[in-house]
């Protein structure tokens, strides 16, 4: 995954793919399914999944998706409130007269 793809596409077809295997009769650990998804995510996640990755207790694969899911939307939500933040400043600025 690259920095800016879609994290929701991402996961899918993280889950397409463990699917493909499964129906190979391939065997995964619920340990090896967290840590082949946590691996595979772009760097910003970096702290999220060192987070993850030293919990005292083996994550569970949905609960790792869920706060991977949670994390993603929250700096979704972040980054357009900075966004329209900087449009509302930009529209103040050119709608005032310079006083001379």
């Amino acid at each position: 995954m690259s920095d800016g793809d879609d994290l929701t596409s991402h996961i899918d077809y993280f889950n397409q793919l463990l699917n493909g295997l499964l129906r190979m009769e391939s065997k995964f650990s619920n340990e090896n399914k967290v840590i082949i998804l946590l691996v595979s995510l772009s760097d910003s996640y970096n702290h999220l999944v060192t987070t993850l990755l030293y919990a005292s207790t083996t994550p569970i694969l949905e609960d790792v998706i869920d706060s991977l899911m949670e994390y993603y939307h929250r700096k979704k939500d972040v980054g357009e409130a900075c966004d329209e933040g900087l449009y509302v400043k930009d529209g103040r600025e050119h709608g005032r007269q310079k006083k001379k």
